[in-house]
């Protein structure tokens, strides 16, 4: 199977703040990772749940998806249980 590379076009940073609401489903911190929607759609299948991120830097990090959901919209989001800010910057590309 060949690589496939997204691209990260928004981040939602989910913190102690956050999780002390009960009005928003998430009860862990982390990161959700919103992909391009012009580049996939649907939920898609990541081996181990492990994915190579492509800072905007060059630089790289491997993490492990905790969740992948999608909306309506056919929108794809990823979320990176205990991820932090600086580990998925914006216009990231995100592989598996």
């Amino acid at each position: 199977m060949s690589e496939r590379t997204y691209t990260v076009i928004d981040t939602i940073h989910l913190g102690k703040w956050i999780i002390k609401h009960p009005e928003f489903a998430r009860t862990e911190e982390g990161m959700i990772a919103i992909l391009d929607p012009l580049q996939i759609t649907g939920k898609p299948e990541i081996p181990e749940n492990k994915v190579k991120v492509i800072k905007p830097d060059g630089s790289t990090i491997e993490l492990i998806v905790a969740e992948i959901e999608t909306n309506r919209r056919e929108m794809t989001a990823l979320f990176f249980k205990d991820a932090r800010r600086n580990e998925i910057p914006r216009l990231s590309k995100i592989s598996w």
